[in-house]
């Protein structure tokens, strides 16, 4: 059986419009990706290379059931030394390593 795909539905009234701007302002949404940022970091700073590393190597970790293990395995790292100064783009991509993790 074939799907069709729905036609995105736009809208066009400038109430909804200025508000939804208003909206993304303040949660800091991007227009275009939505929680995902519009500038995202290709990797973290060097005291966060472990958590990169094991990112690196998700797919493989969670395809053999070794994720756990090895994340239980990590050495702490203290996040707010790690990522002092590092700015709102290290912050994200801190959050969406972490969350895959």
């Amino acid at each position: 059986r074939r799907y069709r795909l729905a036609q995105p539905r736009i809208c066009v009234d400038p109430e909804v419009l200025e508000a939804l701007s208003g909206i993304r302002e303040a949660y800091q949404l991007s227009a275009s990706g939505g929680f995902l940022s519009d500038r995202c970091l290709r990797c973290l700073p060097p005291a966060c290379a472990a958590w990169e590393a094991l990112a690196a190597e998700l797919p493989r970790l969670n395809r053999l059931g070794q994720l756990r293990a090895k994340v239980d395995t990590m050495q702490e790292i203290d996040a707010g030394e790690a990522l002092r100064g590092a700015g709102p783009e290290a912050l994200r991509r801190a959050y969406l390593v972490l969350g895959m993790l």
